[in-house]
């Protein structure tokens, strides 16, 4: 299991109130992470929620060398009455998603790259994980590359 790592935050005032705070590493990695019950995994540079997950018991499961290049877009999505995210990178696919009750999120990273990336789809309870086969998952397609 992978150590936290320390941050620096960043704070955002507006009229005197902290709006929000958001962590700020010179060396953050993106990251895919598990949830402890292989219900959600979740890609992410942001090392406050790297942080927050591993100090929940969720462990690493892939590092993604991803490109800094405006490339192709990974879309980040959440589907509030599952607590499951997804990731593509097909805007069509994002649309349709969010057409059917999931959130957009935001762009979690840029796609770019030789290297395939697989999603894999838990059909017992509808998880998507990436990279690296679970148990009981099918393997549907490239979900994105990276380097």
């Amino acid at each position: 299991m992978r150590k936290v790592q320390p941050l620096k935050t960043l704070l955002v005032i507006c009229g005197g109130l902290i709006m929000s705070t958001f962590a700020i590493s010179a060396s953050a990695s993106t990251e895919e992470l598990v949830n402890p019950t292989l219900t959600d995994s979740l890609i992410t540079s942001n090392t406050y929620e790297q942080n927050i997950l591993i100090n929940n018991n969720w462990e690493d499961a892939l590092s993604l060398k991803t490109t800094s290049s405006k490339s192709t877009p990974v879309y980040r999505l959440y589907n509030p009455n599952t607590g499951q995210h997804y990731f593509t990178k097909d805007a069509s696919e994002k649309n349709g998603l969010v057409s059917r009750g999931w959130n957009y999120e935001r762009i979690a990273f840029y796609s770019g790259g030789k290297k395939a990336i697989y999603v894999y789809y838990n059909p017992s309870n509808g998880a998507h994980f990436y990279g690296l086969p679970i148990s009981g998952t099918v393997r549907q397609g490239v979900a994105f590359y990276t380097n």
